[in-house]
């Protein structure tokens, strides 16, 4: 309840902010850390979550490609590709920040 609905990176500000608050500079540490990484994987996270995938790059099978809903000139659609690298790098930076909430959650309840 008191982070409520707000962006990502706020929130893991909050979460930070609460610890510290409640001497748990340990773990503010570890949201800190897993903040800096945010902004870096986010942006494929997102595309996985709110783009469709058109496939995969016939020119190198290592890039998917993401159709982004965004207007490119006048009447063409924005495709994106990622590298199924940093797909997998997303993936897992995901399920870290995932457990870690969920660990605060049950650790203060």
């Amino acid at each position: 309840d008191a982070i409520g609905k707000e962006s990502g990176s706020s929130k893991l500000s909050k979460m930070r902010k609460i610890m510290i608050e409640n001497g748990a500079a340990d773990v503010a540490a570890i949201i800190r850390r897993h903040k800096k990484t945010y902004e870096k994987r986010i942006v494929p996270r997102n595309r996985i979550a709110q783009a469709r995938v058109s496939g995969i790059w016939m020119q190198d099978e290592d890039y998917v490609v993401f159709m982004v809903f965004e207007r490119h000139l006048e009447i063409q659609l924005a495709i994106e590709m990622i590298p199924l690298q940093e797909i997998r790098r997303s993936t897992a930076w995901a399920k870290a920040v995932t457990g870690m909430a969920l660990r605060l959650v049950d650790a203060t309840s």
